[in-house]
């Protein structure tokens, strides 16, 4: 085991890539596509939010907190910058008066052309030069991964949608 400023290196060249990759990857992924739907007034958070509410329209705060792994107030923040746009609208809840239903408006319609194309561009760049079978493999191995890190006991409540 060799040492880093004194300290023994635990983690092995391949144990500290694989989180450094899945971290660059999305970081990378995040400002490309920010860049990329700028002119729309949208981030990349704010279409979480809009593809969790395509998936389920009039969810409510809480529960679209939880799908998206954010606190409430965090997800309050963008729903209140979305809700100014008016691309959402919070309705009351008749199930539980004291929250509050998020619900796309038809103003949000006009920029999912965009979104979803620059989405698919993004996709297309990040797989570039991959063949059909590796996406597939790809695709089948982080799904794997994702399985996996839903079956321990930190996150067994947490929701994902694909």
């Amino acid at each position: 085991m060799s040492k880093i400023n004194g300290v023994d290196k635990l983690l092995s060249e391949t144990d500290r890539s694989i989180g450094l990759l899945f971290h660059d990857i999305a970081r990378l992924r995040t400002k490309i596509y920010d860049n990329a739907i700028r002119d729309t007034g949208l981030t990349h958070a704010q279409v979480f939010v809009i593809n969790h509410l395509l998936r389920r329209n009039g969810m409510n705060q809480a529960e679209l907190a939880d799908h998206l792994g954010m606190s409430a107030v965090g997800v309050s923040g963008i729903i209140d910058r979305m809700e100014a746009r008016g691309w959402i609208e919070r309705k009351p809840d008749l199930a539980d008066k004291r929250a509050k239903q998020v619900w796309l408006t038809d103003r949000i319609d006009e920029h999912l052309k965009i979104v979803f194309s620059e989405i698919s561009a993004l996709n297309d760049m990040s797989l570039k030069g991959l063949s059909e079978a590796e996406i597939i493999t790809l695709v089948g191995t982080l799904k794997k991964i994702r399985r996996n890190l839903l079956e321990t006991e930190d996150v067994r409540n947490v929701n994902c949608d694909v």
